[in-house]
């Protein structure tokens, strides 16, 4: 006859689910994976193949007491809560200003130009940008419970629409950047046929990357702070729209210095036009996206982690861009608009 092996039984306590477990041995689990941390339960399995009882309430014996909450944690739940309300403040705040922008270009006939059709789709991405972060979707109070089968669809659709959103968004901020190139250096472009093309670029080569490059699914609750930058999919359009506006960007100061020495400018307003162009170059055309891509979450620890998602936070929900773009556009009312007629043509005035 066969001697009986002697192991404890597998059980749900109605918070772990422990495994089988060997006599006179530790058994460690993960903590329940909706807790926002990688740590771990304990239970000891006597030599008689029985868990051991805990003295006071007679059920056995568990050591959960990394998976409760501490100080650490619930100081950094405290500046997580601030940065959410940072970040929601922010897409409220560009929210409203975008779409009383797109409706002042939609409205008024003086103002359809080819620049200004390409800021209507730069603020229309933005504004999809705005409401797929909203909080029900971003924060991951519904996509938390994706392990019931009838959320992971919409859940996906959720964080899919997302990722698209942010993409398309710096496609045309890359559009916005060969607009300018071509405006202020080539001049020989057909603005029918360009915005065609502009158009593709937008909207289409982000739809195409959703499709080569699918973006990942995540339910963790911490990752649900950031934002959707640190994938494949994303990388792809930030580090394309990126390094060409870089290059628009080095490309249009060298003209611009070359310009204001020509002009013959004095040393103090060469020095505030040269500062004035670069700082509204610079997020007008992304490229501090590229900077704070570069410094990934393994690089950044602690306090530096903070700080860089808390950059990351304003400059994406404020989205400063388009609030350049919005006060440019109330610059052109005030300076008459572009022309009569409408059409395709050219809007007068630039920031720079």
């Amino acid at each position: 006859r066969l001697p009986v092996k002697l192991f404890c039984n597998r059980t749900f306590d109605m918070y772990i689910c422990w495994p089988d477990g060997f006599p006179g041995t530790t058994v460690n689990v993960s903590c329940p994976w909706y807790l926002p941390w990688d740590r771990y339960a304990f239970r000891y399995c006597s030599d008689n193949g029985s868990w051991l009882l805990d003295l006071v309430s007679q059920g056995p014996w568990a050591d959960s007491s990394q998976c409760a909450e501490d100080d650490a944690f619930l100081h950094q739940h405290s500046i997580q809560r601030k940065l959410r309300f940072v970040y929601t403040a922010g897409y409220t705040l560009s929210l409203i200003s975008l779409v009383a922008a797109n409706l002042t270009l939609i409205s008024l006939r003086k103002l359809r130009c080819t620049r200004n059709y390409i800021h209507v789709n730069l603020f229309s991405s933005f504004i999809l940008r705005a409401i797929s972060s909203c909080e029900a979707l971003w924060r991951g109070r519904l996509c938390i419970c994706s392990c019931i089968l009838l959320l992971q669809v919409p859940c996906r659709a959720a964080q899919l629409l997302l990722h698209y959103s942010v993409a398309s968004s710096w496609y045309w901020l890359l559009v916005e950047g060969i607009f300018l190139y071509t405006l202020l250096v080539l001049s020989v472009f057909s603005p029918t046929k360009s915005y065609r093309l502009y158009l593709m670029i937008g909207w289409g080569m982000a739809e195409g990357i959703s499709v080569i490059t699918p973006p990942p699914f995540s339910h963790l609750p911490l990752q649900s702070l950031y934002p959707p930058r640190h994938t494949t999919y994303n990388y792809i359009a930030l580090f394309t729209q990126g390094s060409i506006n870089v290059a628009i960007f080095v490309r249009i100061m060298m003209l611009l210095i070359s310009k204001m020495r020509s002009h013959q400018m004095q040393n103090t307003d060469f020095r505030y036009r040269l500062t004035k162009s670069t700082l509204i170059l610079i997020p007008m055309l992304g490229v501090h996206e590229i900077v704070l891509a570069l410094v990934t979450d393994e690089m950044a620890e602690g306090t530096l982690r903070y700080l860089k998602l808390s950059v990351e936070l304003f400059f994406g929900s404020v989205q400063v861009q388009t609030l350049l773009h919005t006060f440019s556009v109330g610059f052109t009312i005030r300076k008459g608009g572009g022309g009569g007629g409408g059409g395709m043509g050219r809007c007068p005035t630039d920031l720079i």
